[in-house]
């Protein structure tokens, strides 16, 4: 590495360490208007977890309210400090215009991000999986480009071409800007959401699991407030007089700075992010491992069992009076001894053993019981699994039933 380049890295933290303390200054000065925002940004998220079980519709619906929660409240918050670091009489650029810019333009980039999740979760299998993983990191690199694209439309009124270039100079004056700016507001967010699942680590509360997404609004708000800190630093004189904003900028920014210095300054930093990460990590470790260890929440019964030679066909009932099967993974079962010698990892086929044309026990999303119909592949013969005298089910970490203490004598299927 270079002196220019070693120089060059120092001035970014510099000035990153000066954002930061205009975000808590940001933020303490709108310290009354915080729970308005978190309400605003939180609910959507946190309701669409009781809407799961419900028609696509309807989640599609709530997911596109949460999304226009998120960029009025990004547009909010850069206009409210528009009018307090203008010049007295300035003209503030038309509200709606300059909404549906940001709109437009933020939702472009979320867009491009989005779309590839959304196509590897519908068929994970899909030889196109790869194409959306290099589309999602296609789509991630140009949102760290366009990262302060907000600033050009709602900051400075700029119409689209002209922020499209103003948003790419903001990055270049700051190339690590927009890492700096997200790592405190992503780690303390995960943070959050992995202590929510410290009570339940296999999802089974609807109450922690709304708890848990309402506290990714925390990620939105912050960013946007550390976006705009940073924004604020860099974007160029001339563009920053034409928007009419105030002529002593750098004495208006240094009392900010000077307000925001000290312990909320120091816990937005990058550093402090990247603290934050690695115990979100180290929480996401320990839930994961108790997930798998603990008994499932779920009471599960055998019903039956077919063996033959490579196969094991088993049928349970699982009933879950108080969590109504929330968490329970049917694909998590596996076959294998008491003292854990597998013989068989998971099932190659999973069915709802409700007889044809029954009614369900109870609607959908509020049901306490069921009938599961497995199958697992072996490689052992029909006469070693009938005679094993150990043979568990399992579900994750824990031996669940007996297998071959069915209520019924356990059947043959045809020799294969």
């Amino acid at each position: 590495m270079t002196s220019n380049e070693e120089t060059a890295i120092s001035a970014d933290k510099a000035r990153s360490e000066e954002a930061f303390a205009l975000t808590a200054a940001l933020l303490r000065q709108d310290r009354f208007l915080l729970p308005v925002l978190l309400l605003a940004l939180g609910l959507p998220s946190a309701i669409q977890v009781y809407l799961l079980e419900l028609p696509e519709w309807i989640f599609v619906s709530a997911v596109v309210v949460e999304r226009l929660a998120q960029m009025a409240v990004l547009f909010g918050v850069a206009r409210r400090w528009k009018r307090k670091v203008s010049q007295p009489g300035a003209r503030i650029s038309a509200t709606g215009r300059a909404f549906l810019r940001t709109f437009a333009f933020g939702t472009v980039l979320w867009f491009l991000c989005i779309a590839p999740l959304v196509l590897s979760s519908v068929n994970p299998e899909s030889n196109l999986i790869l194409a959306a993983a290099f589309l999602f990191i296609f789509g991630l690199m140009l949102s760290l480009r366009f990262y302060f694209y907000f600033a050009p439309t709602a900051l400075l009124g700029m119409d689209l071409k002209s922020s499209v270039a103003a948003a790419l100079e903001i990055t270049k004056a700051n190339p690590r800007a927009a890492v700096r700016s997200a790592l405190a507001p992503l780690g303390l967010t995960m943070v959050l959401i992995n202590a929510c699942s410290l009570p339940f680590p296999d999802g089974r509360s609807l109450e922690w699991a709304a708890l848990g997404a309402f506290c990714q609004s925390a990620f939105w708000l912050l960013a946007t407030y550390s976006a705009l800190a940073f924004a604020l630093t860099l974007v160029d004189d001339a563009s920053w007089r034409a928007a009419g904003l105030d002529p002593y900028r750098s004495e208006r920014l240094e009392t900010l700075k000077v307000q925001g210095r000290g312990t909320l300054a120091d816990l937005l930093s990058a550093r402090s992010g990247m603290q934050a990460m690695v115990l979100a990590v180290l929480l996401f470790i320990s839930n994961s491992l108790r997930d798998y260890n603990e008994p499932p929440a779920a009471a599960i019964s055998l019903k039956s069992v077919e063996y033959a030679d490579s196969v094991a066909k088993v049928s349970v009932k699982v009933s879950d009076p108080e969590y109504k099967l929330r968490g329970f993974l049917p694909l998590m079962f596996s076959i294998a001894t008491r003292d854990g010698t597998p013989f068989s990892r998971q099932p190659t086929a999973i069915a709802n053993g409700e007889p044809s044309g029954a009614a369900p026990s109870s609607s959908r999303g509020s049901r306490t019981d069921a009938v599961i119909n497995l199958e697992f592949a072996t490689n052992r013969t029909a006469e070693t699994l009938k005679t094993q005298a150990d043979l568990w089910l399992w579900y994750k970490g824990t031996p669940v039933v007996l297998l071959n203490a069915a209520p019924e004598p356990a059947s043959s299927l045809p020799q294969q």
